[in-house]
């Protein structure tokens, strides 16, 4: 039996000899980082995997780790290459070459009459892909774009249904001329009212800078945006479905002066005028009953004052826009042919009562390989559009027009003239009304 001190003794030991061998086992690493063309790489992480241990390459492209056992792995990473793992082992010294990393350098971008890979594109080009462009609830997908390309200043005119969209890509550039960017779907020239299911498009490919013009000449001057549509891909085919359901709201719109405040404004405007012929400054006190005396047809202002029946006549004329949207599409084919089949059916309503824009558009892609050195195809769209719109001029009339007033007579017919006050200003409801204006 060993004594206690014995037992000590052996422990002291075996614990000498294990902190030896795990000495003997740590060691320094050290090597060159060069590229694929062999020049050395600067800058460049080594880092001990799993520990904060590392350090980056010097001028030549040398490193020199410490403390790494055999059991230790060496992670070598650079921005735009292709990270490495590298088990030490027994090694001392390990030189590593890094490729480029040509995944995302190898992503298609088109521009003019083909495409280009991101290594080989020295433009300012912005992109917006589909799955962007679906999750827009509009009736115009170019709508997409919004706050989506920078240098993209994008404006709707108004809230008409179907109401067209304004844009300028870096500012204007140009006084008289238009500013508006050349837009192509599919390589033909298209306005800015996209009547394309937003489903259907592939990408939106934006051209900002003077490079465009290589192509389009002075037509590419304020910025070129391609639109791609999507094609049919070989394999199983796919039924795609989408649709959905928006409101729009009018905001911002002005206060007038309604009802009493407009009838205390005549009582002011009286009271001033008779104390200026009078001379005697504030003198004068007139009443409602004094002022209010015009009348038209079934109605006076007195009678309006008494029951309060102003008349609110933005209430009149506004409303909450309501849009549907529903869109269906097939497409699959085989190693020779592809195709692509949508059908869209939008209703929208603008912000004005009976404004609304009805539409419906089909759209076929078909691509048939002949050979291995020919290929066609056909792109076919079409679209119907059906709009009762409203007169531009309602709104700011609405915003004229006295509300001392009636919108219609005992019978319940629109009067002309509703102001008697001034009969120059028509009635803004006469615009639902065929043939009155």
């Amino acid at each position: 039996m060993y004594t206690e001190l014995q037992k000590k003794a052996i422990m002291t030991l075996f614990m000498s000899m294990l902190c030896l061998v795990v000495f003997a086992q740590t060691r320094s690493v050290s090597g060159t980082v060069i590229d694929s063309q062999g020049e050395p790489m600067i800058g460049v992480n080594v880092l001990v995997k799993g520990t904060t241990t590392g350090v980056i390459t010097d001028l030549d492209g040398n490193y020199t780790v410490t403390d790494v056992s055999e059991n230790s792995i060496l992670v070598i990473s650079y921005i735009g290459y292709i990270p490495q793992e590298i088990r030490v082992g027994n090694q001392t010294s390990i030189n590593i070459t890094l490729m480029e990393d040509a995944q995302a350098l190898d992503e298609v971008v088109v521009i003019g009459y083909g495409v280009v890979k991101k290594r080989d594109l020295t433009g300012s080009v912005a992109s917006v892909k589909a799955g962007d462009i679906e999750k827009v609830a509009s009736s115009n997908a170019m709508q997409a774009m919004q706050a989506k390309v920078p240098g993209l200043d994008l404006q709707q005119s108004d809230g008409q249904a179907g109401a067209s969209i304004s844009m300028t890509l870096r500012g204007n550039r140009s006084i008289s001329a238009s500013n508006s960017p050349l837009i192509l779907v599919d390589g033909v020239e298209y306005g800015s009212t996209l009547d394309i299911n937003s489903s259907d498009i592939e990408s939106m490919e934006v051209l900002k800078d003077a490079s465009s013009t290589a192509i389009y000449g002075t037509r590419g001057a304020n910025g070129v945006i391609i639109i791609t549509t999507k094609r049919g891909k070989a394999g199983k085919t796919q039924v795609n479905l989408n649709m959905f359901l928006s409101s729009n709201s009018p905001t911002n719109v002005p206060r007038v002066m309604y009802g009493r405040k407009e009838v205390q404004r005549l009582i002011d405007k009286a009271n001033f005028q008779a104390d200026k012929a009078s001379g005697n400054w504030g003198g004068s006190n007139l009443t409602p009953e004094d002022i209010l005396t015009e009348g038209l047809e079934d109605f006076t202002e007195m009678d309006i004052y008494r029951d309060g029946s102003y008349t609110d006549w933005a209430d009149l004329i506004l409303q909450n826009g309501l849009t549907q949207n529903y869109e269906a599409s097939v497409s699959g084919g085989n190693d020779k042919t592809n195709f692509n089949i949508s059908m869209g059916a939008m209703f929208e309503e603008g912000l004005l009562k009976n404004d609304a824009l009805d539409r419906y558009n089909g759209k076929v892609n078909i691509d048939h390989k002949i050979s291995d050195m020919f290929k066609v195809g056909t792109s076919l769209l079409y679209s119907y559009r059906s709009h009762d719109a409203r007169n531009s001029g309602v709104f700011g009339q609405s915003m004229k027009i006295t509300t001392i007033t009636h919108p219609y007579r005992a019978d319940g017919s629109i009067i002309e003239t509703p102001n008697p006050r001034y009969p120059a200003h028509c009635n803004p409801l006469l615009d639902e009304v065929d043939g009155a204006y």
